[in-house]
């Protein structure tokens, strides 16, 4: 098996289905989708940790269409549906794998046609879960550019310390995730992903309940889409 998010990620990654169906036409493909609004607000804090994400979550979302368009699931798995049959794709819910992962790995293995694996005690653990802080580039990330430039390489050891221990206090700060209000950010994203998740269920012939931040109210969503 192999895997990778930029698999799913149109309009930004084209032709990937294609590409796999040349290579293999036999393949099996595995697509797994989280609720979508949780999926959006969590890609945010990824880019905003590894990648100088510096708007707030607001404005990144509402300016930048890539982190709404990679939970557009029913986009993303159309052209899979083009280049293979039905029974050579296997969709499933971030939150069913979490709920019975034995389970849900048992019936992935009989899919494949494969033996079972052996699982371990922590195989349902989390893994690659971003952590509650998060250390976020400030405003513009102009001082966060230079810190990261060549040029600094050769010039920051004969900088002060002090002036070392300033410049990285204004270029970044520490931001506990689960303090940020992100309610108007649901309000924002939920009538747009609930159309695409209505979208999906007809494509895929199934309803979504288990994806509780898209349909609850906006006070409850905002606890659990950190």
């Amino acid at each position: 098996g192999e895997s990778s998010t930029n698999y799913s990620k149109l309009p930004q990654v084209t032709q990937v289905a294609e590409r796999i169906a040349e290579f293999n036409p036999s393949a099996r493909i595995l697509y797994i989708m989280r609720d979508p609004v949780e999926r959006t607000i969590s890609h945010y804090w990824h880019m905003a940790r590894w990648h100088d994400e510096s708007r707030d979550v607001l404005k990144a979302v509402q300016q930048d269409a890539s982190y709404r368009q990679v939970s557009h699931y029913s986009m993303q798995l159309a052209p899979y549906f083009d280049c293979f049959d039905r029974d050579q794709i296997r969709t499933l819910t971030l939150e069913t794998l979490r709920a019975d992962p034995a389970g849900t790995m048992q019936d992935i293995f009989e899919w494949l046609g494969v033996e079972p694996l052996a699982t371990s005690e922590d195989s349902g653990a989390a893994k690659n879960v971003t952590s509650r802080e998060v250390v976020q580039v400030r405003g513009r990330g102009i001082l966060h550019r230079i810190k990261h430039s060549r040029a600094w390489d050769l010039i920051g050891p004969m900088v002060p310390k002090r002036i070392r221990t300033l410049g990285n206090r204004l270029s970044q700060h520490s931001v506990d995730r689960t303090k940020v209000d992100t309610a108007k950010v649901i309000e924002y994203l939920r009538p747009l992903q609930q159309e695409e998740t209505r979208e999906l269920a007809q494509l895929l012939g199934r309803e979504f309940p288990e994806w509780k931040t898209l349909h609850a109210t906006a006070d409850a969503a905002r606890k659990g889409a950190v």
